[in-house]
């Protein structure tokens, strides 16, 4: 049931592109469709028809559920629109044609609606350059409104809106693998579970404390550009009625989707006029501490949806590569909302063949971290090419310690520079020295910026595997071995704890797809709370 191709109609929706089959004269009928409902459009009016699809979030594979969820439809948006929404037809089957309404077999259902003006649709307005403040600011007085008069949700117990967030969420992931490597990157995936988990983790409180504020109400829950007309007055349409759980939940959440849509749709300045005007209107203090999840998770359903979309649509179709652009997009914007806004500094510390080069790898792939390499750096001060291998004896050569103190000073000045612009830094090199790891927490502090000392370890055993496999190879900047390993292992400081609270621990024995998502966990866990609520860091924050 859920393989219903777009561009396949039944019989029925064909036969209601004869104007004869409607009980209102008309002109040409016109059909399009989403990846869950069939709209035939009249001169004056629309009909939905639900398709006969099950994607386990959603379940329309039967007669009974159709029409149950019709009159949802309509019941639920009549709260916002009662001008657009009338009524629920059946379409029937009497004499071998099809009809809406009359007395004949009941084949399905459709939600009656009025056509509303196709020059009105806050879409198109967007894309033409066409939408004002005003206007911006008139649609958060109506959302605000609506969500002061709609059902205020009392969860059975404390905390259980955020296990439904957390249980959506999880399904996303789940639902998304099969669109890795297609419209959905790795390191888009990795970002967001790992952010997405800390936050739910870490943030409880404030998911309990929104509960106790009675923000927890039964909204709309698909509240995007496309289901907004402007003209004549403001209408919304199609909020979710097939799953509740996707519906009732925190009113920040129903905002976010607008916001997110703003954004995704190249306003950033009106998404920020939007949820303004919905703050002073509401005064919805703690807005900003759950909002930028909320907008992640849109952005990512709505990338998901959009998937899906693209995978119905046969691969000769040519609308199928605008859905999968567009959800492209949307996950590109999941991972920009999930990544930490600098200026924050990491410094990674551990033994030789530990992996701290392969973690900051993942951190420039998935957070756009601008990295230094104590290897390469070392280098490029002695004028020694990065590839070229230089196996000096234990703190001799171009390893001598006051050549290691030098190789710190310089990774410190381009850090240095590189968060004054609000970047994301990296600092890979052993720091075995509770004094080099020192110097770096200063100059993340001089510089204005979040500090984290991040401790990659790993099994000996496999240190020294892998300590002799790159030798073999002779890839990459680094000169360890295996018979330096016990030498740098005894003279290894200890990470004093009281000195660098923001710190975290990686262990990178998991294997090579997993390491990502792993070290961000960690690193997210590190973060100061405005990181994961998307505020900008400095030091002591």
């Amino acid at each position: 049931m859920r393989d219903i191709q777009e561009g396949t109609h039944p019989d029925f929706i064909e036969a209601l592109l004869d104007p004869k089959a409607h009980p209102h004269a008309t002109g040409d009928v016109q059909v399009e469709e989403t990846h869950i409902s069939w709209l035939v459009f009249t001169d004056d009016h629309v009909y939905k028809v639900k398709k006969p699809v099950n994607f386990g979030f959603l379940d329309f594979s039967t007669l009974d559920r159709r029409e149950h969820f019709c009159r949802e439809e309509l019941r639920l948006n009549q709260r916002l629109s009662p001008s657009v929404y009338l009524g629920v037809e059946t379409i029937t089957l009497y004499d071998g044609q099809f009809l809406l309404g009359g007395d004949g077999k009941v084949v399905d259902y459709a939600v009656k609606m009025r056509r509303l003006p196709a020059s009105g649709w806050l879409a198109g307005l967007l894309k033409r350059d066409e939408v004002d403040a005003p206007t911006v600011r008139r649609i958060a007085a109506r959302i605000a409104d609506f969500h002061a008069q709609s059902t205020e949700s009392g969860a059975s117990e404390a905390g259980s809106s955020v296990d439904i967030v957390s249980q959506n969420t999880e399904e996303n992931f789940d639902q998304t693998t099969p669109f890795l490597g297609w419209t959905l990157p790795q390191t888009t995936y990795d970002v967001v579970r790992a952010y997405s988990r800390t936050f739910l983790q870490t943030g409880r409180s404030l998911f309990l404390r929104r509960e106790e504020q009675g923000r927890i109400r039964d909204c709309h829950g698909d509240l995007h550009a496309g289901q907004i007309c402007v003209e004549n007055g403001i209408d919304f349409i199609d909020c979710i009625e097939f799953n509740d759980r996707f519906r009732i939940g925190d009113t920040a959440a129903d905002l976010a989707f607008l916001a997110m849509d703003l954004h995704a749709r190249g306003h950033p300045e009106l998404s920020s006029v939007l949820v303004e005007e919905y703050r002073a209107r509401t005064n919805d203090e703690g807005l900003g501490d759950v909002l930028r999840f909320y907008e992640c998770y849109r952005a990512y359903t709505r990338g998901k949806v959009e998937s899906m979309r693209a995978d119905q649509l046969g691969p000769d179709r040519p609308e199928r590569r605008g859905a999968e652009g567009s959800a492209r997009l949307y996950f590109q914007l999941a991972r920009h909302y999930a990544i930490p806004k600098g200026p924050l500094l990491i410094a990674l510390t551990g033994l030789m063949g530990t992996g701290k080069s392969s973690v900051s790898e993942a951190l420039s792939a998935c957070w756009d971290a601008l990295t230094f390499n104590s290897d390469v750096v070392r280098k490029e001060l002695e004028g020694v090419p990065p590839g070229e291998h230089r196996y000096e004896r234990w703190q001799q050569g171009i390893y001598s310690e006051e050549r290691s103190e030098a190789t710190y000073e310089e990774m410190n000045r381009r850090a240095g520079e590189a968060l004054t612009e609000g970047r994301v830094v990296v600092l890979d090199g052993s720091y075995a020295k509770n004094r080099w790891r020192e110097a770096a927490s200063r100059n993340a502090e001089s510089a204005g910026a979040a500090f984290i000392l991040a401790e990659v370890c790993c099994p000996a055993a496999v240190v020294r595997d892998r300590l002799v496999q790159r030798q073999a190879s002779g890839e990459g900047p680094s000169d360890g071995r295996v018979e330096l390993a016990s030498r740098q292992a005894a003279e290894y400081e200890p990470v004093d704890r009281e000195a660098f609270p923001s710190r975290s621990q990686i262990w990178t024995d998991r294997s090579g797809e997993e390491l990502p998502y792993q070290a961000l966990c960690a690193l997210y866990g590190a973060l100061p709370w405005r990181a994961l609520a998307g505020l900008p860091l400095s030091a002591g924050a």
